[in-house]
């Protein structure tokens, strides 16, 4: 039985990569470094290389051996949550301080060379807060209290509109919706989360979603968005 005859030439020429490094820190502590915040750089050019790292205990990160060309920086992405990564608390964000991927600046990879400070300082989540009472001002529990966004800011990374935000109030009529995108929204409170026999309102003291007043979410805790339930 001969032997198979030997095929030679099979080569392949491998190019050198770029990186890309940076620092993630917190916008209210200028210069607080951020560990273990999940970091994506994702091609412009569908043919690129996808990368993604983990903020180190100084808040840096590496992501080498990427292809050269044109990519975006994606910052606390909740979706790596399953891996370990993302800081909660804090709202994901584009490079460079950008709300979404459309326009987020871009970043240039250079074969065999670093890109160096490709970071951000993340901000908080916004949330609004209150008490739900009786008309004696007893505290009132299992309240449904919905935060529905008017022209609802998209989500940062797919672009789609967030939906509502539903929170229900605890044994002492206290409630909090977390972890919502800058964005204007009315809040409705109605039972059945727990509760029932209440009449249906929006802040504040307004019987219909056409009515009721718009409360505009930044970066930070909005307080005092109440209700006293009527029968």
């Amino acid at each position: 039985m001969a032997a198979p005859s030997k095929v030679t030439g099979i080569d392949i020429q491998l190019g050198f990569g770029g990186s890309v490094s940076g620092r993630v820190t917190a916008a209210a502590s200028p210069g607080s470094p951020q560990s273990g915040v999940c970091v994506q750089v994702l091609p412009v050019n569908p043919t690129g290389t996808q990368g993604m790292a983990f903020t180190g205990p100084h808040g840096g990160y590496v992501l080498p051996n990427l292809k050269p060309g044109r990519y975006r920086a994606y910052f606390n992405d909740p979706s790596c949550l399953f891996s370990g990564g993302g800081v909660g608390g804090l709202a994901p964000l584009w490079y460079n301080g950008h709300p979404t991927r459309a326009s987020a600046n871009q970043i240039t990879v250079t074969a065999g060379y670093p890109t160096t400070g490709i970071g951000a300082a993340l901000r908080p989540y916004g949330s609004i807060a209150g008490t739900v009472t009786t008309g004696g001002h007893a505290a009132v529990s299992g309240e449904c209290v919905t935060a529905i966004p008017v022209s609802a800011p998209a989500d940062p990374f797919s672009g789609f509109p967030q939906p509502a935000e539903v929170a229900v109030s605890t044994h002492d009529g206290s409630y909090s919706l977390a972890d919502l995108l800058a964005g204007r929204y009315k809040v409705e409170f109605t039972a059945g989360c727990g509760d029932s026999g209440f009449a249906t309102q929006w802040w504040d003291n307004a019987g219909s979603v056409t009515s009721a007043k718009v409360i505009t979410v930044g970066f930070a805790a909005i307080t005092g968005i109440s209700a006293n339930l009527r029968h």
